[in-house]
């Protein structure tokens, strides 16, 4: 929370991705809920942030803007393990979400007050779409 990051780059041999939230999908007693709030990346060249191979019940992201990096999106995989109940992005104008799961790995996304977000289930390894339901709601 509460976060102002810039210059991000990826060192070789490293992920791809700068922030990573990573859970342990099949040994997690219950899941996981993640908050990321008032968060300003800027600047680079890796993938900002990557919330990959949990259980999540629920992931809020309010407040988040990401710009001029290499891939200017906050990514969400469960294409591997994992499953995701519902995601809320809300006050995130612009705002990029790429969600990629086995089909029905992730539940619902809400979207709330965020013009120009740009809020996809994209293809998975295998080519197909997790299903994830999207609301857009004013």
């Amino acid at each position: 929370r509460n976060t102002e990051i810039s210059d991000i780059y990826r060192t070789n041999g490293f992920h791809n991705d700068f922030i990573r939230i990573g859970g342990a999908a099949g040994r997690q007693d219950n899941p996981m809920n993640i908050t990321l709030e008032n968060i300003s990346i800027h600047n680079g060249q890796a993938i900002p942030i990557l919330i990959t191979d949990g259980d999540y019940d629920t992931i809020t992201i309010r407040n988040v803007k990401i710009t001029d990096c290499t891939i200017n999106q906050l990514q969400i995989n469960c294409q591997n393990v994992g499953s995701v109940k519902r995601i809320i992005v809300e006050n995130c104008p612009g705002l990029h979400v790429a969600m990629i799961g086995k089909v029905g790995s992730i539940g619902q996304c809400y979207v709330t007050n965020s013009p120009g977000a740009a809020v996809s289930d994209s293809l998975n390894q295998q080519g197909v779409l997790s299903g994830v339901k999207i609301m857009i709601q004013p």
